[in-house]
């Protein structure tokens, strides 16, 4: 069993996929079930969660798990609710495209939904040193994990360059898991979050299909893990993290 724990509806040529595309790119790298969110929705377009949900979780409710895009600029908090009224599981952040860091005061309600209901969030986080990211730098989680005990935060691209420093931060905070998709992939990174915080804080996901999923799956089947730290990886986080979801 694979589950990708980040995907998403478009790719980086602004083009939206069918269902039917998705599942036949699925398909050829055996990903069983995805968590989705909307590409239009990351863009700005407040039809973006309606769409996943016609095109992709209603037709395909086995195959596709909905993440709700939360924009801080359009009353995040309604956009969340009525997505957990119509099936969506998690919710989607992207700090960077909507241009508000994870710790202003326009995500709190949102993530104390999530915090009281434990309900994954899903972050882009990460920049680098020639390009840093000021809305999602690693250290805007600190306040977050610190106020939020029982918050989920799977936290997208491992920090991309900050990889490291996000491993010290991110430590103490059980909550916390690292997703493993990103456009650097570099080898040494899988094993030693393995080695530091553990196989069952992190979660496969891949960024498709803005990146090939045969990257992210590379670093799992290359990382000479056992099978118990592979099977947690590619799948048994993830479940575990959206069962425990309350109402």
């Amino acid at each position: 069993m694979i589950i990708d724990a980040h995907a998403h509806t478009g790719d980086g040529l602004n083009r939206e996929w069918r269902a039917e595309e998705l599942l036949d790119l699925m398909g050829r790298h055996s990903i069983d079930r995805a968590c989705i969110s909307s590409t239009e929705a990351l863009h700005g377009d407040p039809e973006g969660n309606r769409n996943v949900l016609d095109r992709f979780l209603r037709p395909h409710p086995n195959r596709f798990v909905g993440f709700c895009v939360a924009s801080p600029h359009r009353c995040p908090l309604d956009e969340v609710t009525w997505g957990i009224e119509n099936g969506f599981v998690g919710i989607k952040l992207h700090p960077a495209m909507h241009e508000c860091r994870l710790d202003r005061t326009e995500y709190a309600p949102v993530l104390r939904l999530a915090n009281r209901q434990r309900r994954p969030v899903l972050i882009h986080c990460g920049g680098s040193p020639g390009d840093p990211d000021r809305f999602a730098p690693p250290d805007a989680l600190l306040g977050v994990l610190e106020r939020y005990s029982d918050l989920p935060l799977l936290v997208g691209h491992m920090g991309m360059d900050w990889w490291r420093d996000l491993i010290d931060l991110i430590e103490p905070f059980p909550n916390a898991c690292l997703g493993i998709s990103s456009s650097l992939p570099q080898r040494e990174r899988l094993p030693i979050a393995v080695e530091r915080i553990g196989s069952r804080r992190i979660v496969f996901g891949t960024d498709m299909p803005f990146l090939d999923p045969s990257l992210s799956l590379g670093l799992v089947q290359g990382a000479s893990l056992s099978d118990e730290d592979q099977t947690r990886i590619l799948s048994g986080n993830i479940s575990r993290l959206l069962e425990r979801v309350t109402a």
